[in-house]
């Protein structure tokens, strides 16, 4: 009854049961959910990479907004998407305190998102200057 973490425990048990239960894990890795139609279900996965999942995301956000919803109440299931990832820590940060405020709208989230953009090309520029025996670049 929940408590899976990894595509392949999944699996396992999947030989036994209809269905499993991942919701603690796709909510603290939720890049984890790029990999279960592939590896699962021998299907494509709906969305390539996490920049395309939060894209395909938007039209949501837009009509909760105009709604009025608050950005919070949708961004703060987000919190973990870039987990790991050069940048995450800034793409948390900027939601926790841009998003709660009033009127905060779809660029908030862009601007968070172009964090994580920003390190990861931080990250291949400082790799792309190095010697090809150097220790990898870390940006944190």
């Amino acid at each position: 009854n929940g408590g899976l973490t990894r595509i392949a425990e999944m699996q396992v048990q999947l030989q036994f049961v209809d269905g499993v239960m991942i919701g603690r894990a796709a909510y603290h890795d939720p890049a984890l959910l790029l990999d279960v139609d592939p590896r699962l279900f021998g299907q494509s996965a709906p969305v390539a990479n996490l920049f395309d999942a939060v894209d395909a995301f938007l039209p949501y956000v837009e009509r909760e907004l105009a709604k009025g919803e608050r950005l919070s109440a949708m961004t703060r299931h987000l919190l973990g998407l870039f987990a790991g990832m050069p940048g995450a820590r800034a793409f948390r940060r900027r939601l926790a305190l841009e998003a709660v405020k009033p009127g905060a709208g779809v660029e908030t989230l862009l601007g968070a998102v172009n964090e994580v953009r920003t390190a990861i090309a931080r990250l291949a520029e400082a790799e792309a200057e190095k010697p090809a025996n150097a220790e990898p670049a870390e940006i944190v």
